[in-house]
């Protein structure tokens, strides 16, 4: 059987496959973070760019432990590097790590106030309202 490319199969399937291909991709990026270790030293860097034996001192792992993590974090595009003398210094790529991180903590006590239920009385009584 012929494999045909999702572009000679018509829009929506290639529309599908661009999505699938977004998707992984976005995975991927959070997969990268999904770590606690990797979650502090991110945090760490939002005050300033550090080399390995500051954050490892600051998110409490072995300078060998963090930098493994910031191997991956830079390999995801997450973190970028500046090598100083025999320093390597590490910072955000982007300032929307940031928000990515306000975002995971805004969840977090969405979730601990009740969530949902929370919202909905929320709306409920804003309906009430008007």
């Amino acid at each position: 059987m012929k494999r045909t490319s999702p572009a000679a199969r018509g829009p929506v399937a290639a529309r599908r496959a661009g999505l699938a291909a977004r998707a992984a991709a976005e995975a991927a990026l959070l997969k990268a973070m999904a770590h606690p270790m990797r979650m502090r030293i991110l945090r760490e860097l939002a005050y300033a760019e550090r080399c390995v034996g500051d954050l490892s001192a600051a998110a409490g792992g072995s300078i060998s432990t963090v930098s493994r993590h910031l191997a991956q974090l830079h390999a995801a595009g997450i973190v970028r590097t500046r090598k100083r003398g025999t320093y390597v210094f590490y910072a955000w790529s982007a300032p929307c790590v940031g928000k990515i991180l306000t975002c995971v903590h805004n969840m977090l006590r969405h979730n601990a106030r009740g969530g949902e239920r929370a919202c909905a009385r929320r709306t409920m009584k804003e309906t009430k309202k008007r």
